[in-house]
């Protein structure tokens, strides 16, 4: 992998370079860029990643394009399942459908039985459009607390106890003392391991999953994209770019 370090006003030229390199076959999109990357495919984007609106995986097509797709929602779902079985008709509260939030949303929500039980919590009206398009109920970041006591799987998709903010917690201790003994804390976010509202949902005897297994999941699905129908025309080619 290559670090690529960028910004909003260099993303267009960067890709528009990438796209003329044909060693380039493949990248990773990292926050914040995963909307606008989306949007400068437009067209040229799998149909999973069409609803959710973002992208974390480049590749080139055969016809030379770059083309893009989401693998984060597919990585934390099977990383989930994984560890604590089907999502079935258990009640989750996913916070934060930004683009990794998105991508989540959407494949947890097509994995339960019971989207009724099913909350998006989030800040902009169009998160309100993208819930419906799922077929869950959307809830504003200020009402939350009403969907804390009956959780069983509670999803934080924001970046809040990251690495630019690790000493902050999306859930204060009040929130996470109203979570049930028997819901799971799920935090996408794998650096710092534990997050502060892992750390809480600890102390409370709680079950807790972080990101990491997510984020390698994400990734060899993105690898395994990159390199197919592409990497017998190449005699040398690079794995994946980090573009963020």
């Amino acid at each position: 992998m290559i670090p690529l370090d960028v910004n909003q006003a260099n993303l267009v030229p960067l890709l528009h370079q990438l796209e003329k390199d044909r060693r380039f076959i493949g990248g990773a999109i990292a926050v914040p860029y995963k909307g606008l990357v989306a949007s400068y495919l437009n067209t040229r984007i799998d149909p999973i990643a069409e609803p959710i609106g973002a992208v974390n995986c480049l590749f080139r097509l055969e016809n030379g394009e770059i083309s893009g797709t989401n693998t984060d929602g597919e990585g934390a779902l099977v990383s989930f399942v994984s560890r604590f079985g089907e999502i079935g008709d258990r009640r989750v509260v996913l916070i934060g459908p930004g683009g990794a939030g998105k991508a989540v949303a959407a494949y947890f929500s097509s994995a339960t039985t019971n989207k009724n039980g099913f909350t998006m919590v989030g800040r902009n009206s169009p998160e309100l459009s993208f819930a419906e398009s799922l077929g869950v109920r959307y809830s504003d970041i200020k009402s939350i607390i009403h969907h804390l006591d009956d959780a069983e799987i509670l999803i934080n998709c924001t970046s809040v106890g990251g690495t630019t903010s690790p000493t902050e917690s999306i859930l204060s201790d009040d929130d996470v003392n109203r979570l049930p003994p028997n819901v799971i804390v799920f935090d996408i976010i794998y650096d710092p391991r534990p997050t502060l509202l892992l750390k809480r949902a600890q102390l409370r005897g709680l079950s807790t999953i972080d990101g990491l297994d997510m984020n390698l999941r994400q990734a060899v699905l993105a690898f395994s994209r990159a390199v197919s129908g592409t990497v017998e025309s190449l005699s040398v080619y690079t794995a994946m770019s980090q573009v963020g």
